[in-house]
């Protein structure tokens, strides 16, 4: 099939420049593009592993309870005292 393509130039000198390293006709270089691009579309994306955060020991907690925020609050910055 003949069709027209309107190629920006940096596409173009890269093409020539593979075109003339292979010794082949430029319509041939761009069939061999194009195929390896359509294959590399339709192929399966690669699989990302997940990243896992490693876990360190924290070394428990500071205080008894989480259950009573007024006597956390109490151990860690003192009991409340009106100004």
């Amino acid at each position: 099939m003949r069709t027209t393509l309107v190629l920006a130039d940096d596409v173009v000198a890269e093409l020539e420049r593979r075109r003339r390293e292979r010794g082949v006709r430029l319509s041939e270089e761009v069939n061999r593009l194009v195929r390896l691009g359509l294959v590399a579309d339709e192929a399966p994306a690669a699989r990302r592993h997940a990243y896992v955060t490693p876990v360190s020991p924290g070394g428990g907690l500071l205080v008894s309870s989480l259950d009573d925020v007024s006597a956390v609050l109490d151990e860690a910055e003192g009991p409340w005292r009106p100004e």
